[in-house]
């Protein structure tokens, strides 16, 4: 026989109502006198249509919606299981998915007693002002692997009972930890700062080619603050911290994090594809693992597996098989392996430290609340895994190795030791080979400087690519079409050649008509002008702006300027010396050429006046730049000014890799 409890929930489910949601419950503070009286209007209702009490309907209704409450509160909460670093303390709490990260914090510190921590979730800072669920914290209903999520806590300082040398120790910490985050702010606002001012020469660049790669615009300034921040991580994860590997990893994650962070909001903003492509967000993957390696702790084992992950998937999709297969037989061979293999060797590595690892845990794990339990098929087929990764790993290391007198005969040469260890592997460890090697290089980045120079002189194309060198110059060389027609072209064709020679026949003649009166999108690229060439113009008679127009025009050909600049109509136009000094102008170049013009009594006509006017605009305006740039880059120390990030890992010394693999019983 059913209890009134059971036949008023059986009312319930018929009329479906939810007793957990307005109007039974209050929407704030100010609404529980309408939710008191909609449960009274219910309860009135239940009696008639049951023959009840109504003070038993309504005593059991308000049991469904306790029970209800409690269900829903239990199904939207988020327990965290951290460890402290510094003293090991623990601690498990338990919130709901809409609380604060604010209030998450401070919690924490009061428990922990400590005046201030950082909280590491999945390789991300937990952020004060949004709730757990706005930052994707899943509750525990809804996570298969453990029902307590593990994070890292990173005290700023300890609670410290009177003591001075400890209150001590404690403002040293907490003025590092502000200053750190002085740190991060100060690279978010350059990063902003860099994309409202338009500052070019900060776009993305493909380390094969060297050309510009566009970025959506409006994920620009979220791409230059991931990769900035992921800079100053891997810096302070790189360099010894204190007298434990522990500390680095420490100072590093808050940077780590929120460059992880900053990616993501490249993907919401457009830019995923891109993302998924530069070798950047691949390298910070393992950067996170190779700090949670240096912790020491199994707490963010699954991130870390699931980091390895997205890496392996990135690494493998660009090796090819063949190549690892050519990678394996030359490290057999002692043979010195190319850069190529550095993220390889340190994915096995990281790889077969998270196989055991996980065994480990599998072990320790007897009641199975960690969600890693293995069989014992499992556990040997990770076991086995784990050694082919680790027994890779030192082979590759191994391999890598190059001499150090090598190292030190191209630091002569001006090479850094990252650039000159980079070298030394490209070149299978050949002194003679790299030297010629590092010459090459630098003589092709200065071309492919100048060549990125000119490409963003030249601007994008409408669909928001840099506009194709190679095919301007095609169409300039070998058509005969002039510089603003062939850009103009390309620009509106999307650099399909094809396309741009029919869009030549249809608007050259228009385009023609319109030239020298729109620079704004087609600017004409200079020119490095020979200074011999220069110098005999000049013996000529020719004025120093004519003549350096003119071998620009010309490709720095004496002859083919000297023809232009007499076919000019100003040529043969005698001017009287001028009748007054005018007022010194600011010292350009620009200027510079306007007064030599007057000692040698040319007339300075109109265009020619207008043209002087542009470059001394110009001038000034890169005089600002340089200024801005400089001011930036004091804020942003290192990470900016470093040009060639790539040999960063190419060039890496790999000594703590060979430590921490030695720790698991393999030489290298």
């Amino acid at each position: 026989m059913d209890t009134s409890l059971d036949i008023v929930r059986k009312k319930l489910t018929q009329q479906r109502h939810k007793l957990w949601l307005p109007p039974f419950t209050p929407k704030d503070d100010n609404d529980q006198n309408a939710a008191n009286q909609a449960m009274h209007s219910l309860a009135v209702e239940f009696a008639e249509s049951l023959e009840m009490a109504i003070e038993l309907v309504a005593s059991n209704l308000k049991k469904l919606q306790s029970h209800a409450l409690a269900k829903v509160e239990a199904r939207a909460r988020v327990t965290f299981e951290g460890r402290l670093l510094g003293d090991g303390r623990s601690i498990i709490v338990s919130f709901p998915q809409t609380d604060l990260g604010s209030k998450v914090r401070k919690t924490i510190e009061q428990t922990l007693q400590v005046p201030r921590v950082e909280i590491i979730c999945s390789g991300r800072a937990i952020q004060d002002n949004r709730s757990l669920q706005q930052q994707s914290i899943l509750p525990d209903v809804k996570r298969s692997s453990s029902r307590h999520l593990k994070v890292l806590l990173l005290a700023s300082g300890h609670s410290c009972e009177g003591h001075p040398d400890d209150e001590a120790a404690a403002v040293v910490v907490e003025e590092e930890r502000l200053r750190l985050a002085v740190v991060v702010v100060q690279i978010r606002e350059a990063a902003a700062r860099l994309t409202r001012d338009g500052f070019g020469d900060l776009e993305l660049t493909d380390a094969k080619t060297g050309a510009l790669v566009p970025v959506p615009p409006l994920a620009r300034t979220a791409l230059i603050t991931a990769i900035l921040l992921h800079v100053k991580g891997r810096d302070l994860l790189r360099d010894d911290h204190g007298d434990t590997a522990e500390a680095g990893a420490v100072a590093s994650l808050p940077f780590l994090s929120e460059s992880d962070a900053a990616f993501a909001q490249c993907r919401s903003l457009g830019a995923g594809v891109l993302v998924d492509k530069i070798d950047n967000f691949c390298q910070l993957q393992l950067d996170l693992v190779w700090a949670y390696v240096r912790l020491g702790n199994l707490d963010h084992l699954s991130d870390a597996e699931r980091r390895l992950t997205i890496s392996g998937e990135r690494l493998m999709a660009r090796t090819d098989p063949r190549f690892l297969e050519k990678l394996h037989n030359a490290a057999l061979q002692n043979r010195t392996l190319p850069p190529a293999a550095v993220p390889l060797a340190r994915f096995f590595l990281l790889r077969g430290i998270s196989a055991q690892c996980r065994v480990q845990q599998s072990k320790e794990d007897t009641d199975g609340s960690m969600g890693a339990k293995l069989g014992p098929v499992d556990e040997t087929r990770a076991l086995e895994a784990a050694q082919k990764d680790l027994e890779r790993a030192a082979l590759f290391l191994k391999s890598l190795r190059v001499k150090d007198s090598s190292v030190l005969g191209l630091m002569e040469l001006g090479a850094t030791r990252v650039q000159a260890t980079a070298t030394l592997r490209k070149a299978e460890g050949h002194p003679d080979i790299a030297q010629n090697f590092w010459l090459d290089a630098q003589r092709q980045r200065r071309e492919q400087k100048r060549s990125r120079h000119e490409q963003s002189k030249l601007g994008q194309t409408v669909d928001g690519s840099f506009i194709d060198l190679e095919k301007r110059k095609t169409l300039t060389d070998l058509y005969g079409v002039t510089h603003d027609l062939a850009v103009a072209s390309l620009r509106q064709t999307n650099n399909d050649m094809n396309a741009a020679l029919d869009w030549i026949q249809k608007n050259g003649n228009n385009n023609s008509n319109n030239q020298g009166t729109n620079t704004e999108n087609t600017e004409t690229v200079m020119v490095d002008v020979d200074e011999v060439a220069l110098v005999t113009l000049v013996s000529m008679g020719v004025s120093q702006s004519d003549a350096k127009a003119a071998l620009q025009s010309c490709g720095n050909d004496v002859n083919e300027a000297l023809l232009l600049v007499t076919s000019s109509p100003h040529a043969e136009e005698e001017v009287p010396p001028p009748d007054a000094e005018e007022d010194a102008p600011v010292i350009t170049e620009a200027s510079e050429n306007m007064c030599a013009e007057k000692e040698h009594g040319t007339e300075i006509g109109d265009e020619e006046r207008l043209e002087m006017e542009r470059r001394r605009k110009e001038e000034e305006e890169a005089a600002t730049y340089n200024e801005a740039r400089n001011l930036i880059e004091a804020e942003l120390g290192s990470a900016l000014r470093r040009r060639d990030l790539e040999d960063e890992v190419a060039g890496s010394s790999l000594h703590h890799e060979v430590f921490i693999l030695s720790q698991f019983g393999y030489s290298s």
